[in-house]
């Protein structure tokens, strides 16, 4: 009988370290955890300039990101254009669809505030009798700000990019977006 309680003893001691730490570190369990992904809705306001033809185009879609840590984020976006803008010249365009893979990395200023930079790639695929119909691709890069609300997941994004140079035409985009993180 005493063999078996300075086993159970000896037992105990060995799961001491582990309930100690298991009960120190309650408190960092309680803490919310980082975000490990978000969702969101785009509107984007996109210039297509190629010599002569000067047009509006409007897109909208979704993007799915991807925090990697406070800095560091990997975003996805596919967009679709609405049909029949027209160019100053009266031929009409439009974005049929558009796939971008961004890094995002950015400094948060404060609690509400987040400026980052964005670097990718976008693809875009246009309708119409302008430069670049069909699908093209090329980089993108831009600046945005990032402001989340109080006591809210949901986040606001606005940013200026350059979403595809070529030496034919160009499209830069103002783009405007509501976020949801999980």
């Amino acid at each position: 009988m005493v063999q078996i309680f300075s086993i159970r003893i000896v037992v105990m001691k060995g799961f001491a370290p582990f309930v100690c730490l298991g009960i120190l570190s309650s408190p960092v369990l309680a803490n919310e955890q980082d975000p490990v992904v978000y969702v969101g809705a785009i509107y984007s306001h996109i210039l297509y300039e190629a010599g002569d033809f000067d047009g509006d185009l409007a897109a909208y879609g979704a993007l799915l990101g991807f925090p990697v840590n406070e800095h560091f984020a990997i975003e996805l976006r596919y967009l679709v254009g609405e049909e029949g803008e027209t160019t100053n010249v009266g031929s009409s365009v439009d974005v049929n669809d558009m796939l971008g893979a961004y890094l995002r990395a950015g400094m948060p200023l404060s609690d509400r505030l987040y400026p980052y930079a964005l670097l990718g790639r976008s693809k875009f695929e246009l309708n119409g009798g302008a430069p670049g119909d069909g699908g093209k691709s090329g980089l993108s890069y831009g600046l945005g700000m990032q402001v989340s609300f109080t006591e809210s997941p949901a986040l606001l994004n606005i940013e200026y990019a350059s979403l595809l140079d070529r030496d034919d035409y160009e499209l830069a985009g103002l783009t405007v977006s509501l976020q949801v993180q999980y």
